[in-house]
């Protein structure tokens, strides 16, 4: 099916050019045109709120992690050395 852009339809159906039933046709084609078009958006404005969650879940845990990294830090800070010591090394495997 195919039909007229809204503009040329009203400018049509001014000048007396349209009949009433082409006039229906092409109406319910654009109303049917714009329901499927509001039934995508749906899904996809689902699919974004969907989404939107689990990025909030995700900032939520990193906050977490960020606010224990911070107390670990501060405990730190706080010990006698100052936290100034050097991280014990690694032994490294013999070869």
């Amino acid at each position: 099916m195919s039909t007229y852009p809204v503009h040329e339809l009203l400018r049509m159906w001014r000048s007396e050019s349209l009949g009433v039933d082409q006039a229906v046709g092409h109406t319910l084609q654009h109303i049917s045109l714009l329901c499927d078009q509001t039934t995508r958006l749906e899904h996809q404005q689902a699919r974004f709120e969907q989404h939107g969650s689990a990025l909030e879940q995700q900032i939520i845990h990193l906050e977490q992690q960020v606010a224990s990294i911070m107390q670990r830090l501060v405990a730190l800070e706080q010990t006698p050395s100052g936290g100034d010591s050097p991280p014990p090394r690694r032994r490294q495997k013999p070869r």
